[in-house]
């Protein structure tokens, strides 16, 4: 009796394990109704796991995106080592984790250029209050492409200084020059947006 326990049991395992294989294999071919089969099975934890990784911030729906996408594009490496839950999770882990790292770099930035900026300027109007992101990214978009490109590679990406050097093809002694000069145009438009960018100081 129990041998035919433990063979059913193993079965049963077997055969749940062959199901979500079949899910994620289709899920990388794109296949239609896959990734609408995985939220059915796993969405609701996926939510509530990202919301409380995030602590429930305003932008968690779109983190939980993030996790979905991140999900369809690493469906084909889930061989079935281990639950297709666990594999979620570490996913949405991994992905928040990401998220907050890039947060952080945001926040050192601001708060290296424009760290004596009063509230009052990440404000729209009184009912619209202008999230950190959107001010920084607002700001980066009105530098010239070379500046922008200097603060993205070496304070949000975290390339270090000999990397970027080399994919400017320029001296590591230049781009911290490059450097200063952009930091300097970044945080008059971070303390005075009407300033622009162009002029020199």
């Amino acid at each position: 009796m129990s041998e035919f326990v433990v063979e059913v049991v193993m079965t049963g395992s077997q055969a749940a394990n062959t199901a979500e294989l079949d899910l994620m294999r289709r899920l990388a071919a794109g296949q239609s109704g896959a990734m609408e089969e995985l939220l059915r099975l796993h969405g609701r934890q996926l939510s509530r796991l990202v919301g409380r990784l995030t602590a429930w911030r305003s932008d968690h729906d779109d983190v939980l995106q993030e996790v979905l996408l991140r999900v369809w594009q690493q469906a084909g490496r889930f061989h079935g080592q281990g639950s297709l839950e666990g594999w979620l999770r570490r996913v949405a882990v991994n992905t928040c984790r990401n998220q907050q790292r890039s947060q952080n770099a945001i926040t050192r930035l601001l708060s290296r250029f424009a760290g004596s900026v009063s509230t009052a300027k990440f404000e729209v109007s009184d009912t619209q209050p202008l999230d950190e992101r959107e001010y920084l990214r607002t700001a980066l978009a009105d530098l010239p492409v070379a500046d922008r490109t200097l603060l993205v590679l070496y304070y949000l990406e975290e390339v270090p200084a000999d990397t970027v050097a080399e994919l400017l093809g320029v001296q590591t002694k230049t781009l911290h020059v490059r450097l200063h000069r952009a930091r300097k145009r970044l945080q008059r438009l971070l303390t005075d947006p009407a300033a622009g960018a162009d002029s020199e100081n």
